[in-house]
């Protein structure tokens, strides 16, 4: 329940964010940097989302809005998470 409501609050405030932005151009950048944003506040690392999965997070983030549910979107950012994990840790 509560792992909801804070979805729930973190959509509404990237709906709002993004409803007062000018124009549609960079409106794809600002919500991923919101998303970044989000995930560094919960502790997590950036992710980028490469051009060869560009196509998957189009479909994904298509499914999400349509379907109104995130299950995909999540795992692949999850997803992504752990690729930028073990990336960082080969680093360190």
């Amino acid at each position: 329940m509560f792992q909801s409501r804070t979805h729930e609050h973190r959509q509404n405030r990237r709906e709002d964010a993004l409803g007062r932005l000018p124009n549609q151009n960079g409106n794809g950048r600002t919500a991923r940097l919101l998303m970044n944003f989000e995930l560094m506040r919960a502790g997590y690392l950036p992710v980028i989302i490469q051009v060869d999965e560009r196509q998957k997070y189009y479909e994904v983030l298509d499914h999400a809005g349509v379907h109104n549910d995130y299950a995909w979107l999540i795992d692949m950012v999850a997803s992504l998470e752990i690729t930028t994990l073990e990336e960082y840790l080969k680093l360190v």
